[in-house]
């Protein structure tokens, strides 16, 4: 009996042991590739890049420890809409999904990758649920300083299969002037 206790004490030791030596976790989302789009968080001014009109301001800030990024978007015309930006690392994707009641109601669904640093482009479809219509949409964000971005919405004109410019908008960071 003595030993079998001898034998229980000595297994609860190393397993102990064991467990106190295995390092702490990273923390969830802590690789770089995390922070790819970390150029576009803050809050900004955002005007059309031919008129030179205000457009609206948009939020984007860092949810759930760092593992995700959420839009807020309120524009000039009282149109808001909200997206969730996430990078899955199992497939090395960045997507998008985006949502608003504007317009008779739309969604974004996009995906792509980092393409340099301060740069990033993600393309898929736009659903306008108004029309039932869905296009091929493709937005491309770009630093253009360290309190300023070039952000083009482009779709694919389904003929010719060529890409256009939809809009084109000019990101200030609030605060910066």
């Amino acid at each position: 009996m003595k030993i079998w206790f001898l034998a229980k004490i000595a297994l609860l030791t190393t397993l102990t042991a064991a467990t106190a030596a295995e390092p702490a976790p990273s923390p969830a989302c802590s690789d770089a590739a995390f922070r790819a789009f970390d150029f576009w968080v803050g809050d900004w001014s955002v005007a059309n890049a031919q008129s030179g009109e205000v457009s609206g301001e948009n939020r984007i800030e860092t949810i759930h420890d760092g593992c995700a990024l959420r839009e807020s978007w309120s524009g000039a015309d009282g149109v808001k809409g909200e997206s969730l930006t996430y990078y899955d690392p199992i497939d090395r994707k960045w997507r998008q999904r985006w949502v608003s009641g504007g317009y008779g109601g739309y969604a974004l669904n996009l995906e792509g990758a980092a393409e340099e640093e301060g740069r990033m482009t993600l393309e898929g479809a736009a659903h306008f649920y108004a029309r039932a219509q869905s296009v091929d949409m493709r937005i491309t964000w770009k630093r253009a300083g360290i309190n300023a971005l070039d952000q083009v919405f482009e779709t694919r004109d389904p003929q010719s299969g060529e890409w256009k410019i939809w809009y084109q908008g000019d990101y200030a960071r609030k605060g910066s002037n």
